[in-house]
């Protein structure tokens, strides 16, 4: 694999060998705490039916924060339509100023 020059045919070379969105995507133990999800963030929808270089680009419209204030599930916009998705299929790209 080649050093990333930064450019985005690169990162899309990248993508297309399945090489970054695994490492975006990685799961990790609870043990250490991340950001939450939020309004605005923009996100991959990870689906098993559709192939890596295929899931659809969507953006952050809502949360919704379980008892303990961690967002585990939030209304995703793709195109013109609103899904509700649980925060373990998605994969975040950008994370929105607040």
């Amino acid at each position: 694999m080649e050093k990333s020059s930064g450019s985005h045919s690169t990162l899309l070379a990248q993508m297309d060998e399945g090489v970054v969105i695994p490492s975006l995507a990685a799961r990790k133990k609870w043990t250490t705490s991340s950001r939450n999800f939020a309004v605005g963030d923009v996100v991959l929808v990870i689906n098993s039916q559709t192939a890596r270089g295929h899931w659809p680009l969507g953006r952050i419209v809502a949360v919704h924060p379980g008892q303990d204030g961690r967002v585990r599930v939030v209304d995703v916009k793709i195109g013109d339509t609103v899904f509700v998705r649980s925060v373990t299929t998605l994969c975040p790209l950008e994370f929105a100023d607040n």
